[in-house]
């Protein structure tokens, strides 16, 4: 399933990061970086590949995941700067900042980088499986955020995204199976992978 913005299920559990995320595509004025937190498997990277994929209209986005900025920090020196496509970049995307806990001189890297795009007036928006006083732990690092968490999903998104995925391939899943899966299932990505499973069982059972 491509990951936009219009197929992104929204509810009471990620409402206020999704709005956020549609208002920065359309506001140009002073804001706060965005950083949005929640467990691992709830939407996170859906909801910022489709802000990418939108924002890829207007401005030079760069989206990556902090395992490659920790890789590009430890190879950059004086001969090649490998940081300076985080710099140069319109809209930053940097995903999974959780692993910069305890790493202090790449949070101090990464403070640098949003103090460069708060005073240029460029975007940036981290994710994170931790609150930003968490990955942050230096001294005014997890003050420069609007800050929002996605929590578990409701029933009503379960739901949401079973018939977005019947719609997708045209399929009608058993009512009894998916009563279990949505009393047992609290990730979304688990959930996506459950009804893959049963796609392909019942495309098996249609060519027997």
């Amino acid at each position: 399933m491509e990951m936009t913005l219009e197929n992104f299920i929204v509810d009471n559990s990620n409402e206020t990061a999704y709005k956020a995320i549609k208002k920065l595509l359309k506001d140009r004025k002073e804001y706060l970086p965005i950083y949005i937190y929640g467990k691992v498997g709830l939407g996170k990277t859906h909801l910022v590949t489709g802000i990418a994929n939108k924002a890829m209209e207007k401005d030079r986005v760069f989206l990556t995941t902090c395992e490659n900025f920790i890789n590009d920090f430890m190879k950059s020196n004086e001969e090649k700067n490998y940081l300076g496509k985080y710099y140069n970049c319109e809209f930053l995307i940097l995903e999974d900042v959780q692993y910069i806990l305890g790493k202090k001189s790449i949070q101090k890297e990464i403070n640098k980088i949003v103090d460069d795009f708060v005073s240029k007036n460029k975007k940036i928006v981290l994710t994170s499986s931790l609150p930003p006083e968490i990955s942050f732990n230096i001294e005014g690092g997890a003050d420069k955020f609007s800050t929002f968490q996605i929590t578990l999903p409701t029933v009503k998104l379960k739901r949401g995204i079973i018939r977005m995925v019947e719609e997708e391939k045209d399929v009608v899943f058993d009512k009894e199976n998916l009563r279990k899966i949505i009393d047992e299932v609290d990730n979304v990505n688990t959930l996506l992978d459950i009804l893959k499973e049963e796609y392909k069982q019942i495309r098996f059972d249609t060519l027997i």
